[in-house]
């Protein structure tokens, strides 16, 4: 479930409380018929679409099913009963009650976020994982971290704050949506060699520390620390232009963000 998909599920899915959960019963129930009717990859691939060859054979049918039933069981549901947009909602830290308050969107301006690390910058092409390289997620840049603080670029509010510390979700004042995903694959730590200092809902200033990582550490256990850093809603701009060249410290101008 995680692989190169775990960046669309934090960065987009989980944004969305409500298809996230349809997508998983549906996801279950596709599974069960998958199962059930004995379907197997004569090859190895990765699965998808242009894939579909490899599982030709026994239960074929049953899988074409349950690709159907997995994608029309999610895009039903979600039509009949809605979405939160938890972007746009102010929560209040896990540890006390649950209670969403609706909050007005903020106006989008345009903006000049700072670096949250320090490091080497990397275009975000240079970067093993596709889902960032390609753009899918987002326009943006990576930056190899020398120093395991990672800091806010902006005054804003924390959107997500994951449990194991590898990634975060921030939204500006000016209303610019970040992700940023400390190292490829990460997830697979389990918080392990992170610490937060921060959860969601909470409002932060920039320079302020947001979670420390030990970067020799993850390293050691053969990880790749380039940490991409995207803006999630770049399509509600005209342009996102890299200003950072070659090494940064956190505070350096890092993204312009233009309507």
């Amino acid at each position: 479930m995680f692989g190169i998909t775990e960046p669309i599920i934090y960065g987009i899915s989980i944004r969305y409380k409500k298809p996230f959960v349809w997508a998983i019963i549906g996801g279950a129930i596709a599974g069960a018929i998958t199962g059930a009717s004995g379907s197997v990859a004569i090859a190895p691939g990765i699965p998808g679409l242009a894939s579909l060859p490899i599982f030709f054979g026994t239960g074929f049918a049953g899988f074409v099913i349950a690709i159907t039933v997995a994608y029309v069981f999610t895009a039903i549901t979600t039509y009949f009963f809605g979405f939160n947009d938890s972007m746009e909602k102010e929560m209040v830290p896990v540890h006390e009650e649950k209670k969403e308050v609706e909050t007005p969107a903020p106006a989008l301006t345009n903006e000049n976020i700072s670096s949250p690390l320090t490091g080497v910058v990397k275009p975000l092409s240079e970067i093993s994982d596709e889902v960032f390289s390609t753009g899918a997620m987002g326009k943006g840049v990576a930056i190899v971290p020398e120093d395991g603080k990672l800091l806010s670029p902006f005054n804003g509010t924390i959107a997500n704050a994951f449990r194991t510390g590898h990634a975060i979700g921030i939204v500006s004042d000016g209303g610019t949506e970040i992700l940023v995903h400390i190292g490829m694959d990460t997830v697979k730590l389990k918080g392990q060699h992170f610490k937060t200092h921060i959860s969601e809902g909470d409002r932060v200033t920039k320079g302020q520390l947001l979670v420390e990582f030990d970067i020799e550490e993850i390293k050691a256990l053969g990880y790749d620390m380039t940490t991409p850093i995207i803006v999630i809603n770049t399509a509600e701009y005209s342009d996102v232009k890299v200003l950072g060249n070659n090494r940064v410290h956190t505070g350096d101008s890092l993204l312009e963000i233009k309507l």
